[in-house]
């Protein structure tokens, strides 16, 4: 099993390894290359209580050089394919939400009737399944450009979906709460497990605020 950092453009004090005791090698991305790091040699504290509940944290206060397995280019590539990635995990936290949000909708009683027939609960609902499908365009097509350069700008194409997707994710799982009513804010409903992934998936591959800066630029330059 693989095991993945991004460090490109990042400086930071503690570094997040996820999964530390199943991976069998760490993939390091820097502005310089791509390395490979043995997690064995690794001094790591565990995380008591990570923000995903569902993923195993290790802090990493240092990491070794590492073998350079790539140059700046392949590190780029790498970088722009897993934001691809994250993109559509974020489109899959979208999806699920809103499923996870209509099963109940149409399951919960209120007033003798389905939460699902109030013209409030639709509303939302709709507008969750609208960002579904934005987001899903978005993938699509950044999936689309890296497989063929030759129809667009892969960055450009990969920095939107980034967006679209995260914004999304976190508005959906969100929603998703909302439409549980109290129930949505406890540990017994997932969607709690959504909301943080969703945090986690937006502060890899390039934060939001670090897309938006590349679409301005790219839009900035008529590209």
């Amino acid at each position: 099993m693989v095991g993945g950092i991004d460090l490109i453009g990042e400086q930071r004090d503690v570094i997040g390894v996820e999964h530390l005791d199943a991976i069998d090698t760490l993939m390091v991305l820097r502005d310089d290359g791509v390395y490979q790091i043995d997690p064995g040699i690794l001094k790591a504290e565990p995380v008591a209580v990570p923000l995903d509940p569902l993923t195993p944290m290790h802090y990493v206060a240092q990491l070794p050089p590492g073998d350079r397995i790539g140059d700046a280019s392949d590190a780029a590539r790498l970088w722009l394919d897993g934001g691809a990635i994250a993109a559509a995990q974020l489109l899959g936290i979208a999806e699920s939400t809103l499923e996870l949000a209509t099963q109940y909708a149409l399951a919960r009683e209120q007033f003798g009737r389905i939460i699902g027939g109030f013209q409030a609960i639709k509303h939302i609902l709709a507008d969750m399944f609208v960002r579904q499908e934005v987001a899903r365009a978005a993938v699509y097509a950044a999936g689309a450009t890296i497989d063929d350069p030759v129809v667009g700008d892969v960055a450009r194409a990969v920095s939107a979906a980034k967006l679209v997707c995260g914004d999304a994710a976190m508005k959906n799982s969100r929603a998703c709460i909302q439409v549980h009513g109290g129930m949505g804010y406890t540990w017994e409903v997932p969607a709690h497990y959504f909301l943080k992934r969703t945090w986690v998936l937006e502060s890899v591959f390039g934060t939001g605020e670090e897309h938006e800066m590349r679409m301005a630029g790219k839009v900035a330059g008529g590209r």
